[in-house]
């Protein structure tokens, strides 16, 4: 890649054929956005028309040049005043001139019967309809609001970037894809954003006669042209990081926007438009780049209808950045500046078949060329070639200071930034929008007047919710018909089959979140499954790794108590996360159990993923268990989950891939918000002396090395303005008797207290120390992958010292080190080791795991024989690549 960036700053490179014949060219005019050549009666005229364009341009930047002389009081012997007139009055000339040889172009054109071989860009070109602004610019005496008090312009705006972005490196400005869908439902008095809706539930809705099929057209073009656009900038991304360019990329940037908090300058004309890609770059000059959406199989006069818009937009894109910044001639006067179409859905040959001619081809981005970035690298290198004329300079001359003076312009607190400048607003205030509404297809569920229900799916699909809202339905329509009526919610994590599950632990997480869901709801009781078993369990209760154990028969014969009515009032029952085993075995006696059930009566469960995960390993589909459920259950597969960000959603996805779990094959991601892409702070390598059997959580270095990632993390966190309380830590581990979790629990109480930074241990496995001192601010919550209760944060740190490993698994990458990922509503965070060190702690923690294992009495020969076999995989597996460095080789993370 940086030997393509050399190549695309020397005049000795060796282009590509077509661009080579584009170069070669005797027509002037081929280079450029005129660059369209016809052999037709109309040709003169168009010729006459892209020079008195060139010629109102050429006079626009020596006015602007002029000024900004006059106003640095550079005095070059002439008269700055008079050559400025004549300059506007000539500019002024040339633009009439151009409109006027486009109005006789067109008309011509129209005449012309074989305008059909023409390229079809040869007709459309972008003239400004009146002179646009060209009064000085001098803003050495406005100030600017920043940093909490005004300052002169310059401060402000080149400070904000050392501040909030450092001095080097390459930067997205929003830092991910901000996309919100236009069209709001209206239900009742209450609005209910589109956007966690998706593709095929749109047009659901249009079935249901609530969208129009106009409406989805809009929307659904609106969400391709976002997912180009981001295919686009992803790309551009990793090719300026490989050649360490210093980089701003902005996405979706007004106009109007530019400079709008600096009062009393009027930069520009009120204009609509926004680039949807600028690119600012130290080493190669800015790049405008146009993308549509376009899909694979669409008509040839879409796709150049498409194209058009595109083409003309980025004449535009060029002439109002040239406006803007006509202070800056020199700066702009020394940078090349790009426009290039994007078509990032179609691929070389959808573009080959299109009427176009040499030049607009070669400016073109398919998909083709963004399958790799030396593909890219090498595609932007002709394209820039075929942009140059003679007179552009191969390489810009700007300085650093340069750069970051004009991108402080439009990154900085001069101008109305783009609407969300920190990872976690949009999210987290669309995630509380749509908590506790259901998409099409949970309300198609919600709204089955069965009796008998067995909902399943992955998790996130809104299992729960649907419990919640089904609830609030039975008791709705019981007192609209004056028949009264008790609905019974028990939840049943707390017979959860893991080994390792203690009943505390496990009771008070889906309590909070069902109680949250139903807010004091009248009619609706809420129970644990031990709840209604008092004195049946086989263990004491003060053991703290107690199983509540429940049998087929207890379960049947709740269900028959839960559903019998009681002093006349109907009774009805909802169950959560019932574990598959215990469904299985019940299945007959449940099936004559259901002749005991009240006719009203409604019985729905909810099978827990985590119960039958493992079994799908060979990526079969899930909705396998139906045949293992009774068969007067209606059977529900939901394979839409929500809960996170697209962009966290994908590296959820490649570990279900990775590690054989069949949900993943059959789930997709609702989401349209695409959200930040995860983040990657991996600690230092170990500098100590290292054996074989070395402990790298009690290393010397550890502490120092833990130190340095978290004060890195919260550094940056502060420059995008968040806060303590929007951020949570999840640990990857799950705790249990032996030295790895407690020595992790001491490294980071030692590390956040060095940071001044309070600890709060939810888990009950770790309770809070009592501390002496008492910081300032608000603590930060630390959860385990079991005690995860109202911990979902717009920042969640997910601290994994095994490297995306865990125990329960029998593979490295397979496991609930997917449980911290889906709590986050926007940023995600991992913290972890180096692969050599994570590889050892994972077998600590093993080891630690089988001994616990052994001093266990009372297993059954069965279980102990499957324990062991995941703990030899689990061994074996210690000296395979872990599933994270598989994930940053598909660049789901950023580093």
């Amino acid at each position: 890649m940086a030997e393509a960036t050399k190549q695309l700053q020397t005049t000795e490179e060796q282009p590509s054929s077509g661009v080579s014949e584009l170069v070669e060219s005797p027509h002037e005019e081929n280079v450029g956005t005129g660059s369209c050549v016809s052999k037709g009666n109309h040709h003169e005229i168009k010729v006459r028309r892209d020079k008195d364009f060139q010629g109102f341009m050429t006079n626009l930047t020596d006015l602007w040049r002029l000024q900004y002389q006059g106003q640095s009081s550079v005095d070059d012997g002439s008269n700055t005043d008079e050559d400025e007139e004549a300059k506007l009055q000539a500019a002024k000339d040339y633009l009439e001139r151009a409109l006027g040889e486009n109005t006789r172009f067109q008309d011509e054109y129209s005449k012309y019967k074989f305008h059909t071989e023409d390229c079809f860009m040869y007709r459309d070109f972008w003239i400004p309809q009146k002179m646009p602004q060209t009064g000085k610019l001098n803003f050495k005496d406005k100030k600017v609001r920043f940093d909490g008090a005004n300052r002169s312009f310059n401060e402000a705006t080149v400070g904000y970037i050392d501040r909030i972005f450092g001095n080097e490196g390459v930067f997205r400005v929003p830092s991910f894809l901000v996309f919100r869908d236009g069209v709001k439902l209206r239900n009742g008095k209450a609005k209910n954003d589109l956007t966690l809706h998706s593709d095929q539930e749109l047009h659901e809705l249009g079935n249901e006669k609530i969208l129009d099929k106009e409406q989805i057209d809009t929307l659904l073009g609106e969400r391709n042209a976002g997912k180009a656009v981001d295919k686009v900038v992803e790309t551009l991304e990793r090719w300026a990081v490989g050649e360490n360019d210093n980089m701003f990329i902005f996405t979706e940037y007004e106009y109007n926007n530019y400079l709008k908090n600096v009062k009393s300058i009027q930069v520009m004309d009120k204009v609509s438009g926004n680039y949807k890609v600028m690119a600012i770059s130290e080493k190669n000059g800015v790049f405008f780049i146009q993308s549509k959406g376009c899909k694979p199989g669409e008509d040839d006069n879409t796709i150049q209808k498409r194209a058009k818009e595109a083409f003309v937009r980025t004449m535009k894109d060029k002439f109002f950045f040239l406006q803007c910044n006509r202070d800056l001639s020199h700066i702009t006067s020394k940078l090349p500046v790009y426009s290039f179409v994007a078509l990032p859905n179609l691929t070389d040959d959808d573009v080959q078949r299109q009427n176009l001619c040499q030049h607009h081809k070669s400016v073109i981005l398919t998909g083709s060329s963004l399958e790799t970035v030396d593909r890219f690298a090498d595609w932007i290198k002709d394209a820039t070639r075929s942009m140059r004329s003679l007179k552009d300079p191969v390489a810009p001359v700007i300085t650093h200071e340069r750069f970051k003076e004009l991108c402080g312009r439009y990154a900085g607190p001069a101008s109305k930034l783009v609407p969300v400048s920190t990872a976690a607003a949009i999210l987290a205030g669309g995630k509380k929008l749509q908590l506790n509404f259901l998409t099409p297809e949970q309300k198609k569920v919600c709204d089955n007047d069965r009796k008998f229900v067995i909902i399943s799916g992955d998790t996130c699909t809104g299992k729960s919710l649907i419990l919640a809202s089904k609830a609030k339905q039975i008791v709705k329509r019981a007192k609209e018909n004056n028949t009264p009526c008790n609905v019974n919610i028990i939840l049943g994590t707390d017979i959860n089959e893991s080994m390792f599950c203690p009943l505390d632990v496990m009771s008070d997480r889906p309590t909070k979140q069902m109680k949250k869901l139903m807010k004091n709801e009248e009619g609706i009781t809420i129970s644990q499954c031990s709840e209604l078993q008092q004195g049946t369990s086989r263990r004491d209760d003060d053991d703290p790794r107690f199983k509540f154990d429940v049998t087929p028969e207890m379960f049947v014969q709740t269900i028959i108590q839960m559903t019998a009515e009681r002093d006349g009032v109907k009774q009805h029952l909802l169950v959560d996360e019932v574990p598959f085993d215990l469904l299985k075995r019940s299945k007959d006696q449940i099936e004559e159990a259901l002749n005991e059930i009240p006719g009203e009566s409604h019985v729905w469960l909810c099978v827990s993923t985590f119960s039958y995960r493992v079994k799908s390993l060979e990526n079969q589909d899930p909705r396998w268990i139906r045949d293992f459920m009774p068969s007067k259950f209606h059977f529900v597969y939901l394979d839409l989950f929500k809960r996170v960000p697209m962009s966290l959603s994908n590296v959820m996805k490649e570990i279900q891939r990775f590690t054989g779990d069949g949900h993943g094959e059959f789930s997709k991601c609702g989401h349209m918000v695409f959200g930040p892409k995860p983040l990657l702070y991996c600690f230092d390598e170990c500098g100590c002396s290292t054996t074989a059997d070395m402990d790298y959580t009690s290393c010397p270095c550890i502490e120092g090395r833990m130190f340095a990632t978290f004060e890195r993390v919260f550094e940056n966190l502060k420059k995008s303005g968040i806060e303590n309380k929007d951020v949570a830590i999840m640990l990857h581990n799950i705790a249990f008797s032996g030295t790895t979790f407690a020595n992790l629990q001491q490294l980071l109480n030692n590390t956040f207290n060095r940071l001044n930074i309070e600890l709060v241990w939810s888990t009950v496995l770790c309770p809070s120390s009592e501390r002496e001192e008492h910081h300032e601010g608000t603590p930060i919550t630390v959860v385990d992958v079991r005690t995860f209760g109202d911990c979902e944060a717009k920042v969640l740190i997910g601290v994994d010292q095994c490297g995306m490993l865990n125990h329960f698994a029998g593979k490295r990458e397979v496991g609930w080190h997917k449980m911290p990922m889906m709590r986050c509503i926007a940023q995600y965070i991992l913290v972890t080791w180096p692969e050599k060190e994570a590889a050892q702690n994972w077998r600590k923690y093993i080891s630690e795991y089988e001994m616990d294992v052994e001093a266990r009495d009372d297993l059954t020969q069965e279980q102990i024989a499957f324990q062991n076999d995941l703990i030899q995989q689990s061994k074996d597996a210690s000296n395979k690549p872990s599933c994270l460095e598989k994930l940053l080789r598909k660049n789901l993370f950023k580093l």
